[in-house]
């Protein structure tokens, strides 16, 4: 409301304004309502994110590529923001400019796991999986405790080194539940399914937020355990709430979801892990 954004004046409140509008598809008084937030707070990332995003939304994507060049003006620091630069590109088949936008952000921010996660799925996306494991290494270099890497690492060995891959990963970070997750997957594909089961439970019991770690425990269960298991799994996941989770947030972050319960996008990540999982192992 407008006595809320005079009362309390904050970029969040505004934010929140902003989406408010989106979600009753009120685009004009959401896109009104982002100019003068934006003039109030340009140091606030994610209200360049949005503007970016609700341009690309109705294809305007030479406007996008201006409001996220403006927005790492004030914002260069902001690894999210770099990241929907390169989505941007990368969504038009853009490879060497996603790439070339990367580069620059590294350069900003070195170290940054979250830069160099996104540089190896732009490279698996761009069909290009050699240079997505020489990105991971590198990027391992300068994350060695990033778990997320870690995993991708493992994912993107030959199968015949993934275990190996695996228990180097768990010397560097033996408690991340992406690690664990992927060592419950080897196990999984190996048909051990009471090692698959433990390490599992242990990766949703370590982080009860990381929303994919429920829809592969949810996906085991129903090929492997019983309905009223698979039940039982769906109650604790809601009343856990997560909210973190690349496959998570893929659905969850989705303007026609925002109503969504956890259980309805758990539905839909379970949905997106399924196929993962049934996908040949290579």
């Amino acid at each position: 409301t407008w006595g809320g954004r005079e009362i309390c004046d904050t970029p969040r409140i505004w934010m929140q304004s902003v989406q408010l509008e989106r979600e009753q598809e009120l685009t004009e008084a959401a896109e009104s309502l982002l100019k003068i937030a934006l003039e109030k707070h340009p140091k606030f990332a994610k209200l360049w994110m949005i503007a970016g995003q609700m341009r690309a939304e109705r294809g305007a994507y030479d406007e996008a590529e201006k409001v996220f060049e403006a927005g790492l003006e004030y914002c260069r620091t902001s690894p999210q923001l770099w990241v929907c630069a390169v989505e941007l590109e990368a969504s038009q088949g853009n490879f060497p400019k996603a790439r070339s936008i990367l580069e620059k952000a590294r350069v900003r921010l070195p170290a940054n796991e979250e830069l160099w996660y996104h540089a190896v799925q732009l490279e698996l996306r761009a069909g290009k999986p050699k240079d997505a494991v020489f990105a991971v290494t590198k990027g391992l270099q300068e994350c060695p405790k990033s778990g997320e890497l870690w995993s991708l690492a493992i994912d993107l060995e030959p199968r015949a080194q993934r275990k190996t891959k695996s228990m180097e990963a768990m010397k560097h970070c033996d408690n991340d539940p992406h690690v664990i997750l992927s060592v419950a997957r080897l196990f999984w594909r190996e048909r051990k399914l009471e090692k698959a089961l433990k390490w599992l439970e242990r990766a949703v019991l370590l982080n009860p937020d990381l929303g994919d770690a429920w829809a592969f425990r949810l996906v085991f269960e129903r090929e492997n355990g019983q309905a009223e298991s698979a039940e039982n799994l769906i109650r604790r996941c809601r009343d856990a709430e997560p909210h973190h989770g690349r496959r998570w947030i893929s659905v969850s972050k989705r303007r026609e979801n925002w109503k969504l319960s956890t259980e309805e996008i758990l539905s839909k990540v379970e949905a997106i892990v399924d196929a993962e999982v049934k996908k040949p192992d290579t």
